[in-house]
């Protein structure tokens, strides 16, 4: 299945609900276990824990998790922001982007890579990191394409095969309704 779903048979909405906590889990349950490796160096099950909570790293006023929906209501996907205060005020990083198996090749991901961008934006973020698997080649194609590049080391993850990409949202450009574009990526100008 490839193209994309209709802009009327797909949303995204902020996770709020504790109904849309229990799909994000699923979905990042579901994330974790498709990986080659461990993210236990990452404190993953107390990530999952504390999703929702006061002490969730995705919590306001920094960070948020988004869900992408397709009908009849069903989750398609997930993508996380989270603050990096370590790197500074202004740097944020986008986590678990992740599209059920099923929806791939539909536009999802592109979806949701563009909603955390504008929600980064939004928050007043000048940087967005992610890092990702070497192996992940469709989702490194889609990160590449919305304007991320690779970056230095940014956190101590050791694993082989493991790269750092980086955004400057100062290229990326709001319009009044919130739509955006990166220039050169995902056919901007």
């Amino acid at each position: 299945m490839y193209g994309s779903l209709p802009p009327t048979l797909l949303s995204v909405t902020r996770v709020t609900r504790p109904s849309d906590f229990a799909h994000t889990r699923t979905l990042f349950e579901a994330y974790a276990a498709s990986l080659s490796v461990s993210l236990d160096f990452q404190n993953f099950t107390m990530e999952l824990e504390t999703l929702g909570s006061r002490t969730s790293a995705y919590g306001p006023p920094g960070g948020g998790i988004w869900l992408a929906w397709g009908l009849p209501h069903e989750p398609l996907g997930v993508v996380a922001l989270r603050s990096l205060p370590h790197l500074g005020p202004e740097i944020c990083e986008m986590k678990r982007l992740y599209v059920n198996p099923a929806a791939r090749g539909l536009g999802v991901g592109r979806v949701l890579i563009k909603k955390v961008i504008e929600e980064a934006c939004l928050r007043g973020y000048k940087a967005m990191m992610l890092d990702t698997l070497s192996t992940m080649t469709a989702a490194r194609r889609l990160y590449e394409e919305a304007g991320f590049g690779e970056c230095e080391r940014y956190y101590g993850n050791e694993y082989e095969g493991v790269v750092f990409m980086r955004l400057d949202l100062g290229r990326v450009v709001l319009d009044s309704e919130a739509v955006w574009r990166v220039y050169g990526a995902f056919g901007g100008e």
